[in-house]
Formats: structure tokens, C-alpha cells, sequence
């Protein structure tokens, strides 16, 4: 063997090194298996595993939580009956079902058959969107306007809480998706789930129906959230 063929003096002293003392070879092994194969999953890793459908209700599940909490804090209305009950009632069940399906859209299976972009944009759209539809619909929501008198405090008090309920309630569907860097429009989905959520929470408590108040406290929860999110997104591209 030519002095060029020869391994540098590093690596004979490894090779003497592991041929004196063969656990290190083990040893070795053993580290790099504790940090790759054999390391347990966090809990993050073990949320994004969950099979989609269990995704999807347990997000939905987080959001019931939070809505219960509010509820419990500011208490729910008793001021409606008759035809305004029976169109409240169903005014909910629509931000609920939309709402539940814009988080199946945020955490939809990346196994699945690809929504094309501008329809998964569309849909994301439309559910932060839907909230200040809602809002604008004049006379649609039943309850009592909010004396000129109090000022802007009530209005700036109810957009706090709305907005407190619909950073938990859009973290709720984000905490489930599996992509570190997930698809804008996902994110959109994810907040405009939160703002649905938000206003549904929001309405069971609050019986404030004047126009602006609806409009800025109530719909405009997840385009506030949705903003942010995507804002801080395209930042980190």
C-alpha cells in the first residue's frame, strides 16, 4: 500500500479506537436510533396522525369547549321566543354547519383528490365572508340596540371577547393540520371556521343588534383573524 493509499491518521485512531473498545459501535447506533426511529412522537406529531375524520371532530370538539366557557362566563340569553327563537335557532345552525365545513376543508386529507385552487379560494372566502353577510341583514337578528349614550366601550368590550373566542376557536383547526407551512387558503378556511364560530358564540350572548355593532363586533371576527394569519404566513415565504 503507497503512503497515498493510506486512511488519515484520524481514522486509524477511530479504527483502533473501535476495535479496542466495539460497545461504541453500539453506543453510536443506539444515539442515532434515539433520535431518529426510536424517538417518541410529540405531542404535535401525535395530533397530525389522528385519521382526518378524527381531526376534523376534535377540532370541532375544541371549539365546542370554548364556546361552553364563554357561555359559562357571560351567560346566555333568555330574551328570545316565539318566531325570533325559532329564526335564531336556525340562524346558529348555519354558522355551525359552515363553520364545520370550512374546518373540513382547513384539515382536509392531503391523500385526497385535489380541490382546484380557485374553488378551495372561493370557499375560504365565502366563510369568512358569511359572518358579515349575516351581520348586514337588516332586522335579522333579534334583540335590543345599545343605548348612543354608552359610548364606544360596549362595542370595543364585545369585539375583545369575540376576537379572544375566535383566536382560540381558529387555533383549534391550525393545532390539527398536518403540513408545517399548510396552503393560504387553508389558513383562510381555518379562521373563517374561528369567525363562524366566534359570531355563533358571540350571538348567544350578546343581544347588542345595532347595525354597526353587528358588523364590527360580530362579522368582522374572522377577516381580523384571517388577516393576521395570512400576514404572518406570506412573511415566513
Amino acid at each position: 500500500m503507497t503512503p497515498e493509499d493510506q486512511p488519515p491518521p484520524i481514522l486509524n485512531d477511530d479504527r483502533e479506537q473501535l476495535a479496542s473498545d466495539p460497545g461504541d459501535v453500539d453506543a453510536l447506533f443506539a444515539s442515532i436510533a434515539a433520535q431518529t426511529v426510536d424517538k417518541p412522537p410529540s405531542p404535535r406529531e401525535t395530533l397530525r396522525a389522528l385519521p382526518t375524520a378524527t381531526r376534523t371532530a376534535a377540532a370541532l370538539g375544541l371549539m365546542l369547549v370554548i364556546g361552553a366557557i364563554a357561555i359559562a362566563i357571560q351567560g346566555l340569553r333568555n330574551d328570545l321566543s316565539g318566531a325570533d327563537l325559532t329564526r335564531f335557532v336556525a340562524s346558529i345552525m348555519i354558522l355551525a354547519a359552515v363553520c364545520a365545513g370550512s374546518a373540513g376543508l382547513a384539515l382536509r386529507g392531503m391523500h385526497k383528490q385535489a380541490i382546484e385552487p380557485g374553488m378551495a379560494w372561493g370557499m375560504a372566502i365565502f366563510a369568512l365572508a358569511l359572518p358579515m353577510l349575516f351581520a348586514s341583514l337588516p332586522g335579522w337578528w333579534p334583540g335590543m340596540l345599545i343605548p348612543a349614550e354608552a359610548g364606544w366601550t360596549p362595542h370595543f368590550r364585545c369585539f375583545g371577547r369575540g376576537l379572544l373566542a375566535t383566536v382560540g376557536t381558529s387555533t383549534s383547526v391550525m393545532l390539527f393540520m398536518r403540513a408545517d407551512g399548510p396552503a393560504h387558503y387553508r389558513l383562510a378556511a381555518a379562521a373563517g371556521s374561528g369567525g363562524l364560530a366566534g359570531m355563533a358564540i358571540q350571538q348567544l350572548y350578546c343581544a347588542g343588534v345595532n347595525p354597526l355593532h353587528l358588523i364590527g363586533s360580530h362579522g368582522s371576527l374572522g377577516l381580523a383573524v384571517g388577516g393576521i394569519v395570512l400576514l404572518v404566513a406570506a412573511g415566513k415565504r
